[in-house]
C-alpha cells in the first residue's frame, strides 16, 4: 500500500510550456515538515502504508523546507520509501542527495525537456546546464535511486538536428 502526497504548490521557474504558474501560481507554498510527517505517520499507523510518491509540483526548489522534511522523515524513522514524480535536477546538492537516500528515496524523475542547450535556453527557458547533467545523474543512481528522465521533442523553433540531438542525450545521458 502506498499513497500519492501533493506537499507543496508553485513553482517559479517559468517553463515556457508549463501551466504549473498558471495553475498553482509561481511562489511555493508549503506545510510545517513535521505536519506532513505526522500525516504520513498516520497513513501507516491506520491504513499500512509502507511506500509514498510525490507529486508535487517542484517539491525540491524550497531547498529548506525540503532538506527539513527530509531529515523529520529520517528523525521519526517511519520505515517508508518514496519516489519523487518532479524533481528540479539543477536544484541538487550533495547535501540533499545523502538526505534523500537515508530518508527512503528509491528514485526521481527528471524533467530535462531537450538535449540542445539552444533550445534548452532560449526555447524552454529552464535553468539546465546540459553538461553537468550526465555526472549528476551518475551521482544519483551511485546512491542507488533510480532516474527517469523526460524530454520533448518537437518544440516550435526546433530543427530537426535538435530533436536528433535530443534523443542522442536521452540515450546518453545516463537515465534508467
Amino acid at each position: 500500500p502506498h499513497a500519492r502526497l501533493v506537499i507543496t504548490r508553485g513553482c517559479p521557474v517559468g517553463c515556457s510550456f508549463c501551466q504549473v504558474e498558471s495553475i498553482s501560481g509561481k511562489p511555493v507554498r508549503s506545510p510545517k515538515p513535521e505536519s506532513v510527517v505526522d500525516e504520513l505517520a498516520y497513513l501507516k499507523d491506520n491504513y499500512g502504508i509502507t511506500s509514498f510518491i510525490i507529486d508535487d509540483d517542484n517539491i525540491v526548489i524550497k531547498k529548506k523546507f525540503f532538506k527539513a522534511f527530509l531529515r523529520e522523515l529520517i528523525e521519526r524513522d517511519l520505515n517508508l520509501i518514496f519516489i519523487i514524480q518532479a524533481f528540479a535536477i539543477f536544484a541538487l546538492d550533495d547535501e540533499m542527495l545523502d538526505l534523500m537516500k537515508e530518508a527512503g528515496c528509491q528514485g526521481i524523475n527528471v524533467a530535462i525537456e531537450s538535449g540542445n542547450q539552444r533550445v534548452m535556453n532560449e526555447i524552454v527557458l529552464k535553468p539546465v546546464r546540459l553538461h553537468l547533467v550526465p555526472n549528476i545523474i551518475k551521482k544519483i543512481k551511485s546512491k542507488g535511486i533510480f532516474v527517469l528522465s523526460n524530454f520533448i521533442i518537437g518544440f516550435p523553433g526546433e530543427t530537426w538536428d535538435e530533436i536528433r540531438q535530443t534523443i542522442s542525450f536521452a540515450e546518453n545521458s545516463g537515465s534508467d
